[in-house]
């Protein structure tokens, strides 16, 4: 969707519908008291250098709250500080070209102008699913359209 070249950095992200109710309580009332009183979502500077990785949840936003889910994370200057964002294919390809549209406008939109982004990956609510390691070293390829992801198998 935007850039070209190679980056790497580590992973962080989730489902946006989770991650933008930590920052607005849209879903449970007391869901920022407790995220703030935890320190539950990453300080502005622990996004520095990451790959974001973002996808849907099976709730299926419309194309005006899934925007509105993205303003909310680029006031808190998440993309502003990362280096690249993933994007999860939707569930079943729902909306998939009417995210896509978001996603084009929005990105293309922000002041990082060297920010990455790649959409459509298996990752998330998705099928087949496949789970993304937090904090991994990945390596993002625009090129040739790949995605590695480095991390240590635990014992």
């Amino acid at each position: 969707m935007q850039g070209s070249g190679k980056v790497k950095g580590k992973l962080i992200g989730g489902c946006i519908e989770s991650l933008s109710d930590m920052l607005v309580s849209e879903c449970y009332d007391d869901q920022v008291k407790i995220c703030n009183n935890y320190h539950i979502f990453p300080s502005n500077k622990y996004w520095k250098n990451k790959i974001i990785f973002l996808e849907n949840s099976s709730d299926f936003a419309s194309e005006n709250k899934l925007r509105k889910m993205l303003e909310t994370l680029a006031l808190k200057g998440i993309f502003d500080k990362a280096k690249a964002v993933i994007l999860g294919k939707p569930q079943n390809n729902f909306k998939y070209n009417e995210y896509k549209q978001v996603y084009i406008k929005f990105f293309s939109n922000l002041k990082n102008k060297k920010l990455k982004v790649v959409y459509n990956l298996n990752f998330g609510h998705s099928y087949p699913r496949c789970i993304i390691p937090y904090n991994s070293k990945a390596e993002l390829d625009l090129e040739n359209k790949k995605l590695k992801i480095c991390q240590k198998i635990l014992k």
